[in-house]
C-alpha cells in the first residue's frame, strides 16, 4: 500500500512488467474512497482493501 499516486504508479508498473505486459499508455489515475467509487467497480476497491493491490486488465482484439 502507498500514500501517493506517484508511488502507486511505480508499484503498478513494476508489477505489470513482471507479468510480461507492456504498458502503452495510462488512461487515468485518481484517488478514490468508498463514497467516490462507482458501483460497478466497488468489488475492486474492496479487494484492494484486503490485498493492498488490485489490477484490472481490459483487453481488446488487435484491429
Amino acid at each position: 500500500m502507498t500514500d501517493t499516486l506517484k508511488n502507486a504508479d511505480k508499484i503498478a508498473r513494476q508489477e505489470i512488467e513482471e507479468m510480461d505486459w507492456f504498458i502503452l499508455e495510462r488512461e487515468e489515475v485518481q484517488t478514490i474512497d468508498n463514497e467516490s467509487i462507482e458501483d460497478d467497480k466497488k468489488e475492486y476497491y474492496e479487494q484492494a482493501l484486503i490485498d493492498k493491490t488490485v489490477f484490472v486488465f481490459y483487453t481488446y482484439p488487435e484491429l
